[in-house]
């Protein structure tokens, strides 16, 4: 079927942030965008994946086989992971107090995506890691952007040392 998916509930929630222009509720939004959410007080009703958990979910289908499915599973999943990413980085400006966290946390996350699948969906999807690995370097006011190119020389020098 070549007909184009509808907008998943985080392309929406992440739309919505970042049309908002009250900040508290872009970092609501893009939060919801990142992890879901269920209705407050129907906890078994309306729960929507958010990134993380749709590539959580994708991963297994993603990276067993190759196969169309399994390659669209991984296409999916390489695009939910660097949603989540700009999902952090504009939560970072959202809300100053956590900003740190808030880029920590996505540095981590590409950290993590990279040690499990190094290739980061071959050379058009790293590019696109790289550049905002970049430029949360950047914004965590690192003297220099390594970039992936500094995820590998931390994996080479752990891996020489162990």
């Amino acid at each position: 079927s070549d007909s184009p998916r509808p907008p998943t509930p985080p392309a929406m929630l992440q739309a919505a942030a970042t049309a908002a222009s009250d900040k508290t509720q872009k970092a609501t939004f893009l939060a919801q965008a990142i992890n879901g959410y269920k209705r407050p007080g129907k906890p078994k009703e309306a729960w929507a994946w958010g990134w993380a958990v749709l590539s959580n979910r994708l991963e297994a289908q993603a990276f067993n086989g190759a196969d169309e499915k399994a390659m669209e599973a991984r296409d999916r999943f390489y695009q939910a992971r660097l949603n989540v990413l700009k999902c952090r980085l504009e939560r970072a400006e959202a809300l100053p107090q956590d900003r740190e966290k808030e880029l920590q946390k996505a540095f981590d996350y590409v950290d993590f995506t990279f040690k499990t699948h190094s290739d980061l969906g071959g050379p058009a999807l790293r590019k696109q890691f790289d550049k905002l690995l970049k430029e949360i370097e950047k914004r965590q006011n690192k003297p220099v952007q390594k970039g992936i190119d500094g995820l590998k020389e931390a994996a080479e020098a752990l891996s020489a040392a162990g």
